[in-house]
Order: structure tokens, then sequence, then C-alpha cells
């Protein structure tokens, strides 16, 4: 995966990559795809529909917490 994180994939079924995650209060992830570039929560990807692919073990505890309320 080299520099990125992790891959999600929208609802339409275009793959982003997972550059970067933001530890703090709310655990933010930078997510880029060909045109955009953003930055959201793992809960408020998967409310729009997203779904994680691939990612490190940090990513997935990040999104198994917001997602489950613990760690996968």
């Amino acid at each position: 995966m080299g520099n990125v994180l992790g891959y999600i994939r929208r609802a339409n079924g275009t793959r982003m990559r997972i550059q970067a995650m933001e530890h703090g209060e709310i655990g933010l992830l930078h997510i880029s795809g060909a045109v955009v570039d953003f930055y959201a929560t793992p809960k408020q990807l998967h409310r729009r529909g997203y779904r994680i692919l691939r990612a490190t073990p940090a990513v997935w505890q990040l999104w198994g917490q917001a997602i489950y309320g613990e760690s996968l």
C-alpha cells in the first residue's frame, strides 16, 4: 500500500485512497480520489455509503470504534 493507509469504496463503486489519519477527539481520515480531496470521520463516510475495503490496523480500529462502538 505504500504511503496509502487504505481504500474505501463509494456507493457507485469508485475506489478512493485513505491518505492520512488525524488522531484527536473525532479521528479524521484524509480521503483522496481522482477529483476530490477531503477529510471526514469514519461515521460520516459510513452514513454516506462509503465502505472500507482494505486498511492498516490503525484505520480498522478507528473505523470499528466509530461505526460499531468497539475495535474490530
